[in-house]
């Protein structure tokens, strides 16, 4: 679905479209006439799009319902999942992380591998080099590709395709999507790049069943802390793009150094580096999810109750500031499920009024270390069904990306 002009008839129709599968991909099951009643589209426009949606593998037909009174019987719609697939990547502080995923965000294939890049231009040619290697293993299995989304752990310029910076790979002003599509210069038109906190935010609004949650906190715990926030289907950047860097929120003033120049710092109370160093009593351990998880069954859990508590006033903060219906835990440090959220929920409580609490859900992200890159995944699904002219090329770093 290209970006046309505003104002054009295509344009208008991409946008009815649009609303149509977006209603159907947040009532699954829904009927025509639904449709027409939500989105304000005639009945007529309606039974045309879904028709021309049906027949590319975007919508599929499913039971049908008597309706009351007078009338055809109603036929059920749902988002296709067998036609069309999307590739999601992170790239994360210590692996790599690539998922192929149908436009419902099941996950068809997984590949995941310890990895420490020396430059961001080895990355680049690595993840090329992964997703080159899936797709030759009919990973797709005979769906159509449709977006390609990269997530890193860094401050992202979305607009541009850039990494501003990013503090745990150590990089700085990287055009890395340009730098993956030099060597991939014919897979897809649709590309992202986003911050892999905001990813995992994306996926969870994008795929959840049912009614969209009106503002979605997702916290990500692992090497560092961030977390993504969704208003209203729109994820919040800030100007800058600094919205949701929470790992370097203070918690105590008088705290530690961080390595951002602060002291007390979030991402030094509840992040696999402070768990390593609460385990170790070595500040330059840095331990694997897999580590802290065996230290802990081995008689690590004070260090655990420490950082459980520190984040339950991470979340206290999260939720006087943004007030938020939904609360998601995320990343590999929600490995360590109820035994890290139990004393971060009793810490919380105690913070927090009842009159607050009692109406969010907090939950573990059912994705766990996987939200990110199906997040990537679900923001390529976005910018792919979105035809509002927002997208734009990334910055060029050879003559060879204009090829694309």
């Amino acid at each position: 679905m290209p970006v046309p002009i505003a104002g054009d008839q295509g344009f208008l129709k991409l946008l009815n479209r649009t609303a149509i599968v977006n209603v159907v991909r947040a009532h699954p099951g829904i009927a025509r006439v639904e449709i027409a009643a939500r989105t304000g589209l005639t009945k007529m426009t309606v039974g045309g799009l879904v028709g021309d949606l049906v027949q590319e593998g975007w919508l599929r037909e499913g039971e049908t319902h008597a309706r009351q009174g007078a009338g055809r019987p109603a036929q059920a719609l749902y988002p296709n999942g067998a036609v069309h697939a999307l590739l999601g990547v992170e790239v994360g502080v210590g692996y790599l992380n690539l998922v192929v995923t149908d436009i419902c965000g099941g996950v068809l294939q997984r590949h995941f591998k310890p990895y420490h890049p020396s430059t961001p231009e080895k990355a680049a040619e690595d993840v090329a080099r992964m997703i080159r290697q899936v797709l030759q293993a009919h990973a797709l299995q005979g769906r159509t590709l449709q977006g390609v989304g990269l997530a890193v752990p860094g401050l992202v310029n979305s607009q541009h395709s850039t990494v501003n910076v990013a503090p745990n790979l150590g990089w700085h002003d990287v055009p890395f999507l340009a730098l993956v599509r030099r060597s991939l210069p014919d897979l897809s038109d649709v590309w992202v790049l986003e911050n892999e906190a905001n990813a995992a935010a994306i996926g969870e609004y994008a795929f959840r069943a049912g009614e969209k949650p009106a503002l979605l906190v997702q916290l990500m715990l692992g090497r560092g802390v961030g977390c993504g926030v969704m208003i209203d289907g729109r994820i919040l950047r800030g100007p800058r793009g600094y919205a949701g860097e929470v790992g370097h929120t203070v918690l105590r003033p008088d705290g530690p150094r961080c390595r951002c120049g602060n002291h007390g710092c979030a991402e030094l109370y509840v992040s696999e580096r402070a768990l390593s160093l609460g385990l170790t009593d070595n500040e330059s351990a840095e331990l694997t999810i897999e580590e802290i998880i065996s230290r802990v069954e081995q008689g690590g859990r004070p260090a655990l109750d420490t950082a459980g508590r520190h984040l339950g006033v991470l979340m206290a903060n999260l939720l006087f500031t943004f007030n938020p219906s939904h609360l998601i835990v995320g990343g590999p440090l929600s490995l360590l499920g109820e035994a890290l959220l139990g004393p971060a929920l009793r810490e919380l409580h105690r913070r927090v009024p009842a009159d607050l609490t009692d109406h969010v859900d907090i939950a573990l992200c059912e994705r766990r270390v996987d939200a990110s890159a199906i997040g990537a995944a679900a923001a390529a699904l976005e910018a792919r069904l979105n035809p509002a002219p927002t997208r734009r090329e990334p910055a060029s770093v050879a003559p060879a990306d204009r090829s694309a």
